[in-house]
């Protein structure tokens, strides 16, 4: 089975780290250990199964969406050989605003 290789641009590491900070000061490690295992848990299944979530073409071409344990919404292209995260948006964010 071909894998699609992850990559994670820079503005959604960025929002990585808001979120962790985020949790960290509202809901203690745990929760931020937690979201943080279930994002990497989401993003490397995208390796296996990329095309998913909703297209959203008029945002931005072949960008999917796709919400992560109704705490994030991920903002995603696939290429030919990979998969661009472009960014995770947290709870109520816009993400239309965002991309």
């Amino acid at each position: 089975m071909h894998k699609f290789q992850i990559i994670i641009r820079d503005e959604a590491l960025k929002d990585l780290e808001n979120i962790t900070l985020y949790l960290l000061e509202n809901g203690g490690t745990q929760a931020a250990q937690k979201f943080k295992n279930q994002f990497d848990e989401f993003a490397n299944s995208l390796a296996e199964v990329p095309h998913r979530g909703t297209i959203h073409n008029e945002s931005l071409t072949g960008l999917r969406i796709v919400g992560l344990e109704k705490r994030a919404t991920i903002a995603f292209v696939v290429e030919v050989n990979k998969v661009v995260i472009l960014r995770v948006i947290y709870k109520g964010g816009d993400w239309t605003r965002e991309i």
